[in-house]
């Protein structure tokens, strides 16, 4: 497996390898342009001086038919031309007691086996020229030397470039700090905010109270602690969720034994409990069909089938199928519908069993009658279930969406928990009002 670096790690080389490759640009092409500026002058120097060379000196500049370095200009680097004549054993003419060592070094260093006036570059007496040879026409066997003393101009070109390597290493080292505090404040908050991941997939949910500095990180962070409030909102409800769905399950199930023993041990109306038996498993599995619904409803992934439905006719069918309990406690159902259709693109099968709960707890709290509305309201489908019954209590009132929640009169308390996330999913809303009455409305976007 790869070995992975450290945020730390990979600023510092990065910042460093930026450095190094400027200055290593920079002193690359100082030295060159500093070398070539060398080059192209001094042998420029050194071609004006032979031209002068090649000239009949004028009668005050003459020596024994040796020609003299006369109008010389003024060397760009830094000297001027040197002349003097060497004749295969010693320094003949231009030496002083200043040059003659120095001329006798060059002399020693020189290629005489190399074309006569090619430049060459030699180091001697502690120094480096610029020289060139050529036979004196004059006097055959002996030779003209011209060279140019180039040596204060590398030198002030090493002083630079020792000047850079000092600039490199103190701006690498300042670097490198700089380096391992940008390193330290990124590297800081992402570790804090991975402990606190690691803590979330520990199951600890409590969300961080940490403060950070860097707009993204605390941008994850706010997103991490949303979602960790979910997460606990979700963990405790799923807590609640099976210890009322234990509750539930077991007192049908407890009937059903009682029931059932009775009929054993021939203590009960066998008819009876029978009758018992079959209400109480009718209960139940209406409980599992609604434990199983409210499950799907959680789950991320479950998808719906969603197409045009008019809810008139989704209302209209509802009804219908609680017709018989209605008659039974004597409730009428009013209809009070739009003469165009409500549509909604939304699952028919999700919607009906929404409107049923909603119309199966009207009938049951209400008096006399219920009403059935249908219309569009300012661009939205409302639909609105009103009953005539004493309505909803205050303290129930906030609950009564909350799973497995009872109030006065209620059955498994999943009902309403299954339409207000029915109506969630498909984008609405749902409100209740109770100051008449109940009316619970549904409104689609």
């Amino acid at each position: 497996m790869k070995k992975k670096r450290s945020i730390k790690t990979r600023i510092l080389l990065s910042i460093l390898a930026l450095i190094g490759i400027a200055f290593g640009a920079i002193l690359l092409v100082f030295n060159v342009s500093v070398t070539r500026y060398i080059d192209i002058n001094a042998k420029n120097q050194l071609a004006v001086a032979r031209e002068m060379l090649g000239e009949p000196p004028p009668p005050d500049n003459r020596d024994d038919g040796r020609p003299k370095m006369h109008g010389q200009p003024k060397n760009p680097v830094g000297a001027e031309a040197e002349l003097f004549f060497w004749d295969g054993n010693a320094v003949v003419q231009g030496g002083n007691s200043d040059t003659l060592e120095t001329e006798t070094a060059i002399v020693h260093a020189l290629d005489f086996s190399a074309p006569q006036g090619e430049t060459q570059t030699v180091h001697a007496n502690g120094g480096t020229y610029l020289a060139t040879m050529q036979e004196n026409a004059l006097m055959p066997g002996e030779y003209a030397i011209v060279y140019v003393d180039i040596t204060g101009i590398q030198a002030f070109a090493g002083n630079i470039n020792m000047m850079l390597i000092i600039i490199l290493v103190v701006v690498g080292g300042a670097a490198v700090a700089v380096a391992f505090a940008l390193a330290g404040s990124i590297a800081k908050p992402i570790r804090q905010i991975s402990g606190f991941a690691g803590k979330i997939g520990d199951g600890v949910f409590e969300p961080s109270g940490l403060e950070l500095k860097d707009r993204e990180t605390s941008r994850l962070l706010d997103v991490m602690n949303r979602t960790a409030r979910k997460l606990k909102t979700y963990d405790s409800e799923q807590k609640t969720f099976f210890q009322n769905v234990s509750h539930e399950l077991k007192t049908p199930l407890m009937t059903i034994r009682c029931n059932a023993e009775g009929i054993v041990y021939q203590v009960m109306d066998s008819k009876e409990s029978g009758r018992t038996i079959m209400g109480e498993v009718d209960k139940l599995v209406e409980l599992i069909d609604d434990i199983l619904y409210i499950s799907k409803t959680d789950t991320i992934t479950e998808s719906e089938v969603r197409e045009e439905c008019d809810l008139r006719e989704i209302l209209s069918n509802c009804a219908e199928s609680q017709k018989a309990l209605a008659e039974k406690r004597y409730v009428k159902i009013e209809y009070d519908f739009s003469d165009t259709p409500v549509t909604k693109n939304i699952s028919e099968k999700s919607a009906k069993r929404a409107f049923c709960d909603i119309i199966s707890n009207a009938i049951r709290y209400a008096k006399s009658r219920i009403v059935l509305s249908c219309h569009w309201e300012e661009g939205r489908a409302v639909v609105a279930v009103w009953d005539d019954g004493t309505g909803i209590s205050e303290a129930d009132l906030p609950h009564i969406f909350e799973r497995f929640y009872k109030g006065k009169g209620g059955q498994s308390g999943i009902g309403l928990a299954i339409v207000k996330s029915v109506v969630d999913k498909a984008g609405g809303d749902i409100v209740v009002d109770v100051t008449n009455g109940t009316r619970f409305t549904v409104t689609f976007g």
